[in-house]
């Protein structure tokens, strides 16, 4: 039986819980939320041969810095993915290549595997990650060019929106990447994503009191638990200490 996520894709379960769970899993990790971790382990236990699933959990623990729990929880997904969709299976080789310490070959992967396959959410998700902590000096400009051209395949999902606003203000693009930020808290008040993005604004613009303003308001409702919790802390600690 295959279902299909939020974007369309087939899901090779035969569990609508284990797709259940990793639809939750992968909302929570695109939008920095609580439990991403512990929805992908729900899906593994409803369907222990689901790999994708376990394909989340090995994004989740990239995120995290553990590379050890990535490798091993890439390498039960590439154990099981002889019986899924092909863009299951290149969804796990070109996280496995990545996992492995070959990013320059992870994206590599993902610029082809996306120009079939743009919706594939995760991995664009996990591309942009990479192109930014590449090192290039030209990773802003890359990763604008990478995520804008997605474009199309999008229309006006809050992830990606998020995504998009990113990449504009690591280029000064504030106005437009306030602009696509909101539309997309609009959307997902829960965006650690979006909310982090218009952090960045305040500061870059020096809009202390609005920094101040925004993240007191919206942290009230974000799990203290959740990922980004302590350094959307932080960047209101930044505001507040400017305030003096």
């Amino acid at each position: 039986m295959s279902t299909t996520d939020r974007y369309g894709l087939p899901l090779s379960t035969s569990s609508a819980v284990a797709a259940e769970h990793y639809q939750a899993g992968m909302d929570r990790l695109l939008a920095y939320g609580y439990g991403a971790d512990q929805s992908f382990a729900a899906a593994v236990a409803a369907d222990g041969e689901f790999a994708l699933a376990h394909a989340g959990a090995a994004l989740v623990a990239l995120f995290q810095g553990d590379g050890a729990a990535a490798k091993a929880s890439v390498e039960r997904a590439r154990g099981l993915i002889g019986g899924t969709t092909r863009r299951e299976r290149q969804h796990v080789e070109a996280l496995a290549a990545v996992a492995g310490g070959e990013a320059a070959r992870g994206l590599a992967l993902i610029e082809e595997h996306v120009r079939e396959f743009p919706r594939d959410a995760l991995l664009v998700h996990q591309a942009g990650s990479t192109i930014g902590l590449g090192g290039r000096a030209d990773r802003g400009e890359l990763r604008v060019a990478f995520v804008e051209r997605l474009a199309p395949a999008y229309g006006d999902d809050w992830w990606y929106q998020s995504a998009l606003a990113f990449t504009y203000h690591e280029v000064g693009r504030y106005d437009e990447s306030r602009r696509l930020s909101e539309r997309s808290l609009a959307q997902y008040p829960g965006n650690a994503n979006a909310s982090h993005n218009i952090a960045h604004i305040c500061y870059e613009t020096v809009d202390n009191e609005g920094g101040i303003a925004m993240l007191t308001d919206w942290l009230d409702d974000y799990d203290r638990r959740a990922p980004f919790y302590c350094h959307l802390a932080w960047h209101l600690a930044l505001f507040e200490l400017q305030c003096g």
